[in-house]
């Protein structure tokens, strides 16, 4: 059974760096963005079969189980065995799984996004040491269901090209020491660059250490696209020891200075 989950987070984020921010431009503009192929993902073994989780032994059954799924019944478990004697399991899925990771790298896109504006860890690795920035969407029901990604210690296997993103574990697992980044995702077919709908992308907030060249571009496209996103700017307040958010620029009615 899926351990897939919808994401109903009241907002995403997404961190982001200034250092080609020319790309930035369609994001504000045209609610344009770029959904990665799985091979462009920090994490190398995202979206991927990895051997080392499970033992001959599990992989051998998955083997012939994909087998039969795709025959819809036992006449292949020769063949399958068959390899299984000459290549081993573990060597046979390592060479079948090389050929399907280059055709899911053909065929989806993943856009990935935090649960929190104020993660400090995020700021520091994504958005360039609180230089970048971090864009805040509120509403992705109308373009796609996002799903949260499961932190486990074992992955589940995949050989089905045909796989429904909502019922595919793999591609929402990854090991336990990425789970800080509280992440969810959505995926499309075929990966590139997808256009969100004009009501998702609400606010992009400035790091703290933002350079001001920069502020100031981000502003003149905003200004110049007439589009209603909100700017803000991060400062750490010491006192509190929180992250908190200035506006800069509105599209709505104040209601304070300073969030958290």
């Amino acid at each position: 059974m899926t351990r897939v989950k919808i994401a109903n987070w009241d907002a995403f984020y997404k961190y982001g760096t200034f250092s080609r921010i020319e790309r930035i431009r369609p994001m504000l503009c045209e609610r344009k963005f770029y959904f990665a192929p799985p091979s462009q993902l920090n994490d190398p073994s995202d979206c991927r079969n990895l051997v080392k989780d499970h033992s001959a032994e599990e992989i051998e059954e998955f083997l012939i189980e994909t087998n039969r799924q795709f025959y819809g019944d036992a006449r292949g478990d020769e063949y399958i065995r068959r390899g299984i004697q000459q290549f081993g399991a573990i060597a046979l899925l390592d060479e079948m799984s090389k050929q399907f990771n280059k055709i899911m790298d053909s065929r989806y896109g993943v856009f990935s996004l935090a649960k929190r504006s104020n993660n400090m860890a995020l700021w520091a690795k994504y958005a360039d040491d609180h230089k970048g920035y971090c864009l805040e969407f509120s509403d992705l029901s109308e373009f796609s269901f996002v799903y949260e990604v499961i932190y486990a210690d074992k992955r589940p296997l995949s050989l089905n090209l045909a796989v429904d993103p909502a019922e595919a574990d793999f591609l929402y697992t990854k090991t336990p020491e990425w789970s800080s980044e509280e992440e969810a995702r959505i995926l499309s077919k075929p990966p590139g660059f997808q256009v969100l709908p004009k009501s998702a992308l609400k606010t992009i907030i400035l790091g703290e250490h933002c350079d001001p060249k920069n502020e100031k571009t981000v502003l003149g496209w905003i200004e110049e696209c007439h589009t209603d996103i909100d700017v803000k700017k991060a400062k750490f307040n010491g006192a509190r020891q929180k992250l908190e958010f200035l506006t800069i620029t509105s599209s709505r009615p104040p209601s304070s200075s300073a969030e958290v």
